[in-house]
């Protein structure tokens, strides 16, 4: 089993039977984009984290990766990358 900061990686099986699966370096790629020095790789990161933890809503791993790459980007210094953000935020929590 893989494991990334301290939880087992996540797995789960789409509609039409195929199981899919996250790698560390995946979730890495994730994460750090949403750390990158471009907006427009920010706001992406934003979007691709938003959809893998939509897919998976089973996983605590995944609510602590996207809560912890997202939250930090709703007091970015680019405006577009904030509204991304707390779009994202307002679409999952509520």
């Amino acid at each position: 089993e893989r494991i990334f900061l301290g939880f087992p990686l996540a797995t789960a099986t789409t509609a039409d039977g195929v199981v899919s699966s996250l790698t560390p370096d995946d979730l890495h790629v994730l994460f750090d984009g949403a750390r990158d020095t471009s907006p427009s790789v920010r706001s992406k990161a934003i979007t691709a984290l938003a959809a893998v933890a939509k897919r998976h809503t089973h996983s605590a791993l995944l609510r602590t990766v996207w809560l912890g790459a997202v939250l930090p980007l709703a007091t970015d210094a680019e405006r577009s990358v904030q509204d991304r953000a707390l779009s994202n935020l307002n679409e999952m929590l509520f």
